[in-house]
């Protein structure tokens, strides 16, 4: 089975609030992906792939009540894009690319905050992500996760 047909079916089990076959569905499509990105890490198609499967389990986990989970979910996916926005072994085309999939992520962390604002750990989290990390010396990551 693809990713994107595992992706699919995860999304056809989300959406019959079958939380559990969904989770399994997602990880599953991750892994995939992750299969993917790894043979090729300049590969948007997967990096994008890659996003939007761990922001779908974020959902799901949300859905179940399983916050930290789902934080944990959305940060990974955060962190690893601005890995790869500032990884010189791949083009430039890439780490631009990669520095605009941030910008999602953090969106994303950001409509969780809203959602969840009496969850202090959120609070906690999002206000070090916007410290940008001190191992991140690019101006322009750090001015994205700024924004």
């Amino acid at each position: 089975m693809s990713w994107q047909s595992t992706m699919i079916k995860g999304n056809e089990c989300f959406d019959s609030h079958n939380w559990l076959e969904a989770e399994g569905y997602y990880n599953r499509a991750i892994e995939l992906v992750d299969l993917l990105w790894q043979q090729e890490v300049s590969n948007l198609e997967a990096m994008q792939a890659w996003v939007c499967g761990y922001q779908n389990l974020a959902a799901t986990y949300e859905q179940q009540g399983q916050l930290e989970r789902a934080l944990q979910c959305l940060l990974h996916a955060h962190y690893r894009v601005l890995q790869q926005a500032n990884n010189k072994a791949i083009s430039e085309h890439a780490q631009s690319h990669a520095l605009q999939m941030s910008s999602v992520t953090f969106k994303s962390i950001s409509v969780f905050k809203g959602k969840h604002a009496n969850y202090t750990r959120c609070m906690d989290v999002l206000d070090h992500v916007c410290a940008a990390p001190a191992d991140i010396k690019n101006a322009k990551l750090k001015a994205a996760l700024v924004h």
